[in-house]
């Protein structure tokens, strides 16, 4: 019974914005929403342009990474997993940077889609070089026995063969760039705004909070829906090759070029910066003890709730059905988020500060589950077993086995956590009523183009988040018993 009941308790934990979305739902309507089919229109085009300039991007470069001949491989997969972490913020102030350069003002679909395609082309290189690895193995051997070259080879088997997983992969990336909010957030005008910046729009400047809470949740479970019926792929080796460099050249790693110069180019123009006495001077104008306050809180909150939400899990035991619930749940969105907790009652600033540090933790959580404490979790049940053999209580196997096997995962979980919130201006900006954080004020910085200042921010912020990392690898390894 008390199992149930903690299910229960964790289940409505994550699923939070459902409640508000449920007890507004009676009043909602919708017959004076005239801009929602323009909202939803800009939304699908720029998801879908976005998802197809990933594809671009991506498929060239994951059948490069195929090429195990190559020794370079092993760096670029490097990168490929630094682009893929690299926060939003980033992607933005290079966008920022090369339109002043240009002379152009970064409105609309066309900033909105390169900062989404940067921002998932490694996940579609990655992606794309996984499933290729896991179905074409065995295909590729006979089809080299017979003589087929590269080019056939590609059109008659390995495509059809790829058609689903590359179509899986197509709608996972659409629904990642049309549940989005940092970089419409800061593209979006009046008359193009995505549906997560007009819900985040409809609630905390029109007031129309039924309205923008059913939508947000419209938007939710029609995503998790989507996911949840897309057929589940069976990633077992048919077979293994060695022969992946007859097939797949080298020339598409070339096109890692192009979002490695597109973002360091405009940072260069920062370190050039550092040298000018003028930006230091302008830099500590602006400059706001609040803000780092701000940035220590939120990512402080973010570490401890992800740190406490595995040391309640661990609590449970061995539990097939919250991991399950887990595995195949999904996030709501930012904008949803944000309303949710803004409707919590008090407004004081440092509960609010809270309140973002908690957001953005339970936001996460899901994703960091599913990457590496589901099979950490599981791996850890025989250890569990013995415990309670030995007569433990499950707080006295969580502290004395659960917890000193785990400290590695849990310094990355909660690292990472850290990193995100304190790099994240999107959820914080909708909650706050004023610039909290680093990550606000670098926002705030490159709106009224003061690149410089922004990414000085920017860069700030990235330096706490990894000093969030490297505390807790000290204090797990002094403290293996906590």
């Amino acid at each position: 019974m008390s199992k149930g009941f903690s299910r229960l308790g964790w289940m409505a934990l994550f699923t939070f914005p459902l409640w508000g979305v449920l007890a507004l739902l009676r009043d909602a309507s919708f017959h004076e929403l005239p801009a929602l089919t323009s909202v939803l229109k800009f939304s699908f085009l720029q998801a879908f342009a976005s998802a197809l300039g990933a594809f671009i991007l991506g498929i060239p470069v994951g059948v490069s990474l195929l090429n195990d001949k190559t020794q370079f491989n092993r760096m670029i997969r490097w990168v490929l997993f630094a682009f893929a972490g690299l926060p939003a913020l980033f992607w933005i102030s290079a966008v920022f940077w090369w339109s002043y350069q240009f002379q152009w003002v970064p409105r609309g679909y066309l900033p909105i889609v390169i900062c989404h395609s940067f921002m998932n082309f490694a996940l579609v290189a990655l992606g794309f070089e996984r499933a290729s690895r896991f179905t074409l193995g065995s295909y590729l051997d006979v089809a080299l026995t017979m003589g087929m070259r590269r080019g056939p080879f590609w059109k008659n088997i390995a495509l059809p063969l790829l058609a689903k997983d590359l179509a899986l992969l197509f709608l996972v990336v659409f629904g990642f760039c049309f549940a989005s909010l940092s970089a419409p957030l800061v593209f979006s005008t009046p008359d193009l705004a995505t549906l997560e910046v007009y819900i985040s729009r409809l609630g905390l400047r029109e007031g129309r909070w039924n309205e923008a809470l059913v939508l947000g949740g419209a938007q939710w479970i029609a995503l998790a829906t989507v996911l949840f019926f897309l057929p589940q792929r069976d990633l077992k080796i048919k077979a293994s090759s060695n022969q992946w460099g007859e097939v797949a050249g080298k020339l598409g790693l070339l096109l890692v070029v192009v979002p490695v110069l597109f973002l360091s180019l405009s940072l260069m123009n920062l370190f050039l910066e550092f040298l000018r006495i003028e930006f230091w001077q302008s830099f500590w104008m602006h400059f706001s003890w609040i803000a780092v306050f701000g940035t220590i809180s939120v990512g402080g909150m973010a570490t401890l709730f992800t740190l406490l939400t595995c040391w309640g899990l661990f609590l449970m035991g061995p539990d097939a059905f919250l991991r399950k619930f887990l595995l195949g749940y999904l996030s709501p969105s930012m904008a949803l988020a944000a309303l949710v907790m803004f409707l919590l009652p008090g407004n004081h600033w440092a509960w609010d500060l809270v309140k973002v540090g908690g957001a953005l933790a339970l936001l996460l959580f899901p994703a960091l589950y599913r990457w590496t404490f589901d099979s950490h979790w599981r791996s850890l049940d025989r250890l569990w077993v013995q415990g309670e053999v030995l007569g433990g209580s499950p707080h006295w196997i969580t502290k004395n086995i659960m917890v000193p096997n785990s400290l590695q995962t849990l310094c990355w979980m909660a690292g990472v956590a850290g990193i995100w919130a304190v790099t994240d201006f999107a959820l914080p900006s909708l909650i706050l009523q004023r610039p909290l954080s680093l990550a606000m004020a670098s926002q705030a910085a490159f709106m009224s183009y003061q690149i410089s200042i922004g990414q000085a921010y920017m860069l700030l912020c990235l330096l706490f988040g990894l000093a969030f990392l490297l505390v807790l690898k000290l204090l797990l390894r002094e403290n293996p018993n906590v």
